[in-house]
C-alpha cells in the first residue's frame, strides 16, 4: 500500500465558523495582554479615551487574523506520504519520518478550540515529548483515514 494525500486547513477542520472564533478569542488575547502592559506602565492612567480604545480593538482584531493566517496556512498544508514501512510528512523545507518499528504513541483526539479530530502519531511517545518534538497529525476527514488509523495501529503493536 502506498498512498499520497494532501492535507489542507479544509480537512483539518478550519471551517468559516472556528476562524471566526479563533480570531475573537485571539484578539481577547490581546486584549487583555495591552491592557494589564498599559496598567502596568502607568497604574494611574484613565481609560475612558474612546479612540485609544477603538484604536487598540482594532489593533487586536488585525494582529489576530494575521497571526492565525500565517499559524493555519503553515500548519495545516503538507503531504503526507503513506507506505508500508514509513509514514512521510513533507512541510515545506523540512520532512519528518516515522518508520514502521519506530511508533510509540498513536492517539485520536477530539476536536478540540484550535484543530478539528484527528489521529497523532508520534516516534517519541506521549505527552511532552510529542508535543515539543512532534509527530504526525492526521486529520479524520482525510479520504482513506480509517485505512491510515489502522496501519498506524498495527505499527504500534509491533513496537510495545
Amino acid at each position: 500500500m502506498t498512498q499520497s494525500c494532501t492535507i489542507t486547513p479544509e480537512l483539518a477542520g478550519f471551517s468559516a465558523k472556528r476562524l471566526y472564533l479563533l480570531v475573537c478569542f485571539l484578539s481577547v488575547l490581546f486584549l487583555l495582554a495591552e491592557f494589564l502592559w498599559q496598567r502596568w506602565r502607568s497604574p494611574a492612567k484613565s481609560y475612558g479615551n474612546l479612540t485609544a480604545n477603538i484604536m487598540s480593538l482594532s489593533v487586536a482584531v488585525g494582529v489576530a487574523a494575521i497571526f492565525h493566517a500565517l499559524s493555519a496556512s503553515g500548519q495545516f498544508k503538507y503531504t503526507l506520504d503513506v507506505s508500508d514501512e514509513a509514514m512521510i510528512e513533507h512541510r515545506g523545507f523540512w520532512t519528518r519520518n516515522i518508520g514502521k518499528g519506530e511508533v510509540k504513541s498513536v492517539v485520536e483526539t477530539p476536536a478540540r478550540f484550535f484543530f478539528g479530530p484527528g489521529l497523532r502519531i508520534s516516534k517519541h511517545g506521549h505527552g511532552f515529548a510529542t508535543w515539543s518534538w512532534g509527530g504526525i497529525w492526521i486529520p479524520r476527514g482525510l479520504p482513506g483515514y480509517d485505512d491510515i488509523r489502522s496501519v498506524a495501529l498495527s505499527w504500534q503493536r509491533s513496537v510495545g
